[in-house]
């Protein structure tokens, strides 16, 4: 969470820095570019790190196949997607160069092995390296925008982004591969068969897929319906609006992993996650609705003047997003993905049309509008089955009730159940009153 939160910091601060020596032209287009990259990186990964958050620890001899199988599948996916993203898709009208386009796949891969070191560190018990990479990173982000500024006045913001993770993915696969394996818990007892793993590895993708629906669009929106000065006058408003969503799926990933080993200490971990993530939240989100309009004016009055009340309005569903992320970490962790791929698509659906309808007649506000009604009513819906959950305090005989998707650690449903821990997890009440319970054939922000 340090890592996470003082990333996040640093991050704020990079594009602070980026507003002031670059025209809003060039943020605007660096942000695109980068916010592409990152969204199609997230799509590269397969949703692994939640995947890995659920079965590393448990891989036993296979954890050093199972990581590098994973390397080898999102970087070339990665290469695929950033490919057509540069040469066929929205990437023609935003890259200045033939080189960039050509570069661009390869940050894609960059990002996307980045990422996903996190988690491996995480669930192999090396979580030790998680802020020293992660902070590094952030400061050399820093000082590359500084140095390359003054030799590169256009495509200096994206440059500084790539070059330091370069140097993480280097060290951390080197330390990674280095290292005797397997690492943490060597029990392979509670890992599902093949079959299980796949089904995961499919639902967190599409899990991930519907979530990068708004991110991947909203950029894109904004420049085809306002231009890419515009563009920066959305980016860094939703940049600080939504900063901290990283420290809470940050908190909820720590407790599914910690779900997974003990899977009756779900009630009471949930209701830690719920609580700190709210708290997290409200207090964030207050801090920047009262102090936007001078974190803006750092950047430009034009910063100011167009982007305060995106800024606002999108720091109001801050608590609703907190629950959503904690909800979502519940039905992962009881395999339960479906309902999550169900409600992430409705969020992105109701964002993305929304925001088409408002943004011509209101600006970059009407996308704060989008956000702040879709996640509201999101959270409302998985509210009341989330605090049942987390007040039922046991899991006597709610199992059966509710079968999972995809086998899941500890779980009746894993091909080989768990010798290590009991075969039940409590069951998380149906959050869409008069839907299709998923049957057994079947980790936004």
């Amino acid at each position: 969470m340090t890592a996470t939160g003082a990333n996040a910091i640093l991050g704020i601060v990079f594009w602070m820095v980026a507003a002031r020596v670059y025209s809003p032209t060039d943020v605007g287009r660096g942000s695109a570019i980068l916010s592409a990259a990152t969204i199609l990186a997230t799509l590269s990964r397969l949703n692994l790190d939640n995947v890995y958050a659920r079965f590393l620890a448990f891989a036993g001899h296979r954890q050093r196949s199972l990581v590098f199988i994973g390397y080898g599948a999102i970087g070339g996916l990665s290469l695929l997607l950033g490919a057509a993203y540069s040469w066929l898709g929205p990437g023609t009208v935003l890259f200045g160069s033939a080189l960039e386009a050509w570069l661009f796949p390869l940050g894609v891969a960059l990002l996307a092995v980045f990422a996903l070191q996190d988690m491996i560190l995480v669930c192999v018990q090396r979580a030790g390296w998680v802020p020293i990479e992660n902070i590094a990173w952030g400061l050399a982000k820093l000082v590359a925008l500084i140095l390359i500024a003054s030799s590169l006045p256009t495509n200096g913001i994206e440059l500084a982004w790539v070059l330091p993770t370069v140097a993480a993915v280097t060290a951390v696969s080197t330390y990674l591969g280095f290292r005797p394996w397997p690492l943490g818990s060597a029990d392979a007892a509670a890992l599902p068969g093949r079959s299980d793993l796949a089904k995961a590895v499919s639902s967190e993708y599409l899990i991930g897929l519907v979530s990068a629906v708004a991110p991947l669009v909203l950029p894109l929106l904004v420049v085809q319906r306002l231009g890419l000065d515009a563009n920066a006058y959305f980016a860094m408003p939703w940049l600080l609006a939504t900063a901290l969503n990283l420290l809470m799926w940050n908190i909820a990933s720590i407790f599914l992993v910690d779900a997974s080993r003990e899977p009756n200490s779900l009630p009471n971990l949930l209701g830690r996650a719920l609580r700190l993530s709210l708290i997290v939240a409200v207090a964030s989100g207050a801090f920047v609705i009262l102090a936007g309009p001078w974190l803006l004016s750092i950047l430009g009055p034009a910063y100011a003047a167009n982007g305060v009340w995106l800024l606002r309005v999108a720091a109001l569903a801050s608590p609703a997003v907190a629950v959503i992320i904690v909800w979502c970490a519940a039905s992962r962790s009881l395999g339960k993905l479906r309902r999550v791929v169900v409600m992430q698509a409705a969020i992105g659906v109701s964002v993305v049309g929304l925001a088409f309808l408002l943004i011509g007649s209101i600006g970059v506000v009407g996308i704060g509008i989008a956000y702040l009604l879709a996640n509201t009513t999101a959270a409302l819906i998985v509210l009341r089955p989330l605090l049942g959950t987390i007040r039922s305090g046991s899991v006597d005989g709610s199992i059966g009730r509710h079968r999972s998707d995809v086998g899941t650690p500890g779980s009746s449903n894993s091909r080989r159940p768990s010798r290590r821990y009991g075969n039940q997890a409590p069951a998380l009440e149906d959050p869409l009153p008069g839907s299709v319970r998923p049957s057994s054939r079947s980790r936004s922000p």
